[in-house]
């Protein structure tokens, strides 16, 4: 279960351990991150368990921004109100605190609480381990479908990313993905349709994640469904590899590498997917127009092409596990084979006779050999969640399912690595300096883009 925090300077509401409108009993602060507070509660007419949202708004967003944002909020849980699908949070309840207890915000929403890890905490866990295409479409399945439905409803949801995402456990025992946050979800006008990327439609608040972000979200043109299939190519591309489909770690090139016409790829990583590949390439293409109109038709393209993708996949991880790695430099050692070294024998006895003298190879000086422990330190810098970061494992809860999860090939987060096991020590030569070297694994992590 998720550490509550009672009574902690998170809790700018000072609700933990109160009744919130005669039916919420507050347990404590669960989450808070720049506009928002979570806290776990329990629901006494119906006996479960909830995640109460409330809006906290910062001091710099007060006046016309305040409005804006008070709106956004409501919005969001009327969305998920009208969505019907089971991977997508439920809402229960809109209310307000009282002005005094909240003057800044204090709108709050009751949502269904949910036991699980988010998928950005699962890809950290696996440390860089992709997965197999049809394993991609089995995780990714109640996304595409989730989605499908909100585009078939004219929502746009705008943020889909892997802290959004949540590996939940469900009543049959199993690992499903949740769909999270509607928070600047888009309700589509009738008619509208994908622009040509550099439409203004400039407002005075936008929001969005930059390492997950379309080229449509940085030039402040618009948005809709086919943002979301952007942001789904994204993401199939990071389960396939085991890293972000963008390569660059800091605000400046990610800007550059977001609007080029160079669109990330899985050959990035060295890999070939045959009949994937051209739905990738139309999924992040640059132009929204370009695109798919929505999930479904890209998860169809996706389902249609699996079985071939899943049979490249497989022929590149034979090829890496051959001798050489499958090379070009390997495949000329072994083009090469037994029939160059025999030349080579043949040379060396007709060049002996005529007073060639072959020199003997100098004798080779002992290596000492250091055994350095693995570096245990490492950097995260943990990425906004939108209106919510957790301040725990996660926004809504992150009770593993046990062996479901492991069944389900979910790699728990640990506080630290495994230790690896040591060689054996050999003292150095008399003579030799070694110098053993650790670096250290460090990730940077963008946080979200808020443009005022």
């Amino acid at each position: 279960m998720p550490r509550v925090v009672e009574r902690c300077a998170d809790d700018v509401f000072q609700l933990s351990g109160h009744l919130l409108e005669g039916r919420y009993a507050v347990h404590g602060v669960v989450a808070r991150g720049g506009s928002g507070v979570v806290y776990k509660a329990t629901r006494l007419d119906l006996g479960v368990p909830v995640a109460l949202k409330v809006l906290h708004i910062p001091p710099r967003l007060r006046g016309a921004s305040e409005d804006a944002l008070v709106e956004r909020f409501r919005v969001e849980a009327r969305i998920l109100a009208g969505l019907r699908h089971h991977a997508i949070v439920r809402v229960y309840e809109l209310g307000a605190l009282a002005h005094a207890v909240a003057p800044n915000g204090g709108v709050w929403m009751a949502l269904e609480w949910l036991d699980g890890v988010t998928l950005d905490r699962d890809l950290a866990a696996r440390d860089g381990l992709g997965r197999s295409p049809r394993a991609v479409l089995a995780l990714l399945a109640p996304v595409f479908d989730a989605l499908a439905c909100v585009h078939a409803q004219g929502i746009a949801h705008r943020d889909v990313k892997p802290a959004n995402l949540m590996l939940a456990a469900t009543a049959r025992g199993d690992i499903d993905l949740r769909v999270l946050d509607f928070g600047i979800a888009k309700v589509m006008l009738p008619d509208e349709c994908a622009g040509t990327g550099v439409t203004d439609t400039r407002s005075d608040h936008a929001s969005f994640s930059l390492s997950y972000s379309a080229p449509e979200q940085v030039a402040r043109a618009r948005t809709g469904p086919w943002t979301d299939v952007h942001a789904l190519g994204l993401l199939v591309i990071e389960l396939l590899l085991g890293t972000r489909a963008y390569a660059s770690t800091d605000s400046f090139s990610l800007y550059g590498e977001v609007m080029s016409p160079a669109r990330p790829t899985t050959a990035r990583g060295g890999r070939d997917l045959g009949p994937w590949e051209p739905v990738l390439r139309k999924a992040l293409a640059l132009q929204p127009g370009d695109r798919y109109a929505a999930a479904g038709a890209m998860h169809e393209a996706l389902a249609a092409t699996v079985d071939e993708a899943e049979a490249r996949w497989a022929r590149r991880l034979t090829l890496d596990a051959a001798p050489h790695g499958g090379t070009t430099e390997g495949f000329e050692a072994r083009r090469r084979g037994p029939s160059a070294r025999i030349v080579a024998a043949l040379a060396i006895v007709a060049l002996v006779p005529m007073g060639w003298r072959v020199p003997r190879a100098p004798e080779r000086l002992a290596t000492p050999r250091v055994s350095v422990a693995p570096s245990n330190a490492y950097a995260a810098v943990a990425d906004g969640q939108g209106p919510v970061e957790p301040a725990a494992p996660a926004a809504h809860g992150l009770a593993t399912g046990g062996a479901s999860m492991e069944r389900a090939g979910v790699v728990r987060p640990s506080a630290s690595r495994a230790a690896r096991p040591r060689g054996r020590r050999t003292a150095p030569s008399r003579g030799a300096t070694t110098t053993p070297r650790s670096t250290p694994s460090v990730e940077v992590v963008e946080p979200d883009i808020e443009i005022d």
